[in-house]
């Protein structure tokens, strides 16, 4: 994400409260999908979630010299269990409107019947498919990485550095799940750690 205005860039790493940062700082629901916006004379290109990679090697890497960059990260194994529940939720979503499900999705419901502990055992035994995005690959060298564990303090931080002022945040997308400690045993915890 983009902000002329502010003259930041958010890099959104997946299931982070990203599209609460982005909401919040582009004062707009409009944050999904591809945008385009212009810089000094040139067109900047991005979508929702947009790598650091991808965004310099796409827009180049003035503006990502002269612009604040931040990005957020989160514990792995509470990612994890948000990933699958997000999953779970965006299978019935398409489900129940006929629309085309990804593989994992259909993975984690008809082979491992919507069970966690059942998905990252039998998931670990597909290294070919079971590969997550590693978070220092997908956000780069930017700026400044917030820890989703201290959103609010980091998000003030961030504010003060780019001179906005901050107000809570509403959370988007939000999984109605338990702490994620409940859902490992000592070889699912194992799993999640190599991975």
């Amino acid at each position: 994400m983009t902000s002329h205005e502010l003259k930041c860039i958010f890099i959104h790493f997946p299931r982070v409260a990203g599209s609460s940062i982005e909401k919040f700082l582009m004062n707009t629901d409009d944050i999904y999908g591809y945008r385009e916006s212009e810089y000094k004379g040139k067109k900047i290109k991005e979508q929702h979630h947009t790598s650091s990679k991808k965004y310099i090697s796409q827009n180049g890497s003035e503006i990502w010299n002269e612009y604040f960059t931040f990005s957020f990260v989160r514990n792995p194994w509470d990612w994890f269990v948000s990933n699958f529940h997000w999953d779970l939720y965006q299978y019935d979503w398409h489900a129940s409107r006929g629309l085309p499900i990804k593989y994992r999705r259909e993975f984690i419901v008809q082979e491992c019947k919507s069970d966690f502990k059942t998905y990252v055992k039998k998931g670990a035994e597909r290294p070919d498919w079971f590969v997550f995005t590693q978070a220092r690959d997908f956000i780069g060298d930017v700026d400044y990485v917030g820890k989703f564990e201290n959103l609010e303090e980091d998000m003030k931080l961030i504010c003060s550095k780019i001179g906005k002022e901050y107000s809570s945040l509403t959370h988007e997308n939000k999984t109605n799940r338990k702490t994620y400690t409940k859902y490992y045993d000592n070889e699912t915890k194992e799993i999640v750690y190599n991975l």
